[in-house]
């Protein structure tokens, strides 16, 4: 996909302007991706929640990689992966938090949305989905991979995420050249769409990071 992404943004990309990503979650992965494997001209990056590695929860992230591999090698790339099931997996219940959103009147919000259009659901996470996602992990974490993303990075992470692991999104940060850490502690994953105020914010702080990277710019090159 970070191809795919990469292609887009050279037919779109206007010549001496500023080009900025704002991304989350997954998209934050496909992200890191591009910026490593592709030359363009990126002045900055805006990363929420980023899946640099995703959370397993009470099994361990090695032996579910493991895992995923040995049913890869089988043929069993198609089969859910365990604990996955087709969609949804439980009740719609609307009016109800979830693990990836505290606020009950935006909970359900997606999965209102795929209710009433069956062609839009997702299904839950297959085993090809799980091995290209922890092998993508590992590239990404890989020593020197992501040496070509010196260019500054804001990331934002949330203290209660139980889809990616918040841990090591913040360490990866401290190894990139240019980059900082917005911590919201109470925040769950779906932080788009938990609290307005907070999306505001996290809004607010990427413009302000974008600006400051152009103004930045602006100096370097009139001091030249």
């Amino acid at each position: 996909m970070a191809n795919d992404v990469a292609q887009y943004v050279r037919h779109v990309q206007r010549k001496n302007e500023p080009l900025f990503f704002f991304s989350i979650s997954k998209g934050a992965h496909i992200t890191l991706r591009l910026a490593a494997e592709h030359d363009l001209a990126v002045s900055a990056y805006a990363l929420v929640v980023p899946m640099v590695k995703i959370n397993t929860g009470q099994f361990s992230y090695n032996v579910i990689k493991h895992l995923s591999r040995v049913l890869s090698a089988i043929g069993l790339d198609n089969m859910y992966a365990p604990g996955q099931s087709q969609w949804p997996p439980k009740p719609l219940v609307f009016g109800a938090a979830n693990g990836c959103n505290s606020n009950p009147e935006t909970a359900q919000l997606q999965s209102a949305i795929f209710a009433l259009d069956e062609s839009l659901r997702t299904r839950g996470t297959t085993v090809k989905w799980l091995k290209e996602t922890t092998d993508s992990t590992e590239k990404i974490l890989s020593d020197g991979f992501m040496n070509k993303l010196t260019q500054p990075v804001k990331v934002f992470t949330a203290g209660d995420d139980l889809l990616v692991d918040t841990k090591v999104a913040t360490e990866f940060c401290a190894s990139l050249a240019q980059c900082e850490v917005t911590h919201f502690p109470e925040a769950k994953h779906c932080i788009n769409r938990e609290n307005q105020d907070r999306m505001n914010e996290i809004i607010r702080q990427s413009v302000a990071h974008f600006e400051s990277t152009v103004i930045t710019a602006t100096l370097n090159s009139a001091a030249r």
